[in-house]
């Protein structure tokens, strides 16, 4: 089709894409520790619920909704990856628990989509610069920023020194336990970015619309 290298075309995919990229950066950060993070597509249906019920009942408080929704996918990030550390039990175990967890939690509030969000952030959401979509320019801003971090840092190195071996990047004084806590933290704080511009880009909530990550 002479549709498909068009920049229209090329600028939708980019937009779908960013969703993906985002959730896949922060699960390559938990790969690198030697783990996997299942519960990012649950951190997802659960933080576009929460933004776009926020976002109904307050308005005028989107950017508050926006804190809410990065700090609490982080906390989840946070609590999987104190647990693998803190209890010794696979990641795949416990991040898979933490995600039956949200979608109980998330069913108790509602069943279907709901919520919406204002007309200003959806605008946002396919907004542009240059002509090249805001949401892809974000992704890829992520993406540098965590790939210089990762080459860059102590921590970032420290990634890696996990994934090879957690015993002997215990005994070289890597503190394992918080290499495991941040990475996972990181993981969730993608999955919940990811939320906000899904629900944005939909304009509503719904607490299975992240499964198919």
């Amino acid at each position: 089709s002479d549709r498909i290298a068009t920049w229209r075309n090329i600028t939708n995919l980019l937009q779908q894409l960013a969703i993906l990229g985002l959730v896949s950066l922060g699960q390559t950060i938990a790969i690198l520790t030697g783990g996997i993070d299942l519960s990012i597509g649950q951190v997802v249906s659960t933080g576009t619920v929460v933004f776009a019920h926020f976002s109904e009942r307050f308005p005028d408080l989107v950017w508050l909704a926006v804190i809410l929704v990065l700090l609490g996918g982080s906390l989840v990030g946070a609590i999987n990856g104190a647990l693998v550390a803190v209890l010794k039990i696979h990641p795949l175990i416990v991040t898979l628990g933490m995600s039956s967890l949200l979608l109980g939690a998330t069913y108790l509030y509602t069943h279907e989509p709901s919520g919406s969000v204002p007309e200003s952030v959806i605008d946002l959401a396919y907004g542009n610069l240059l002509g090249i979509p805001l949401t892809a320019l974000l992704t890829f801003l992520a993406f540098a920023i965590a790939g210089l971090w990762l080459r860059h840092t102590r921590s970032g190195r420290a990634i890696y020194f996990v994934g090879g071996s957690p015993d002997a990047a215990r005994l070289n004084g890597v503190p394992v336990g918080r290499v495991l806590t941040y990475t996972y933290a990181f993981s969730g704080f993608c999955a919940a970015l990811a939320a906000i511009f899904l629900a944005a880009r939909m304009g509503v909530g719904d607490p299975v619309i992240g499964n198919t990550l």
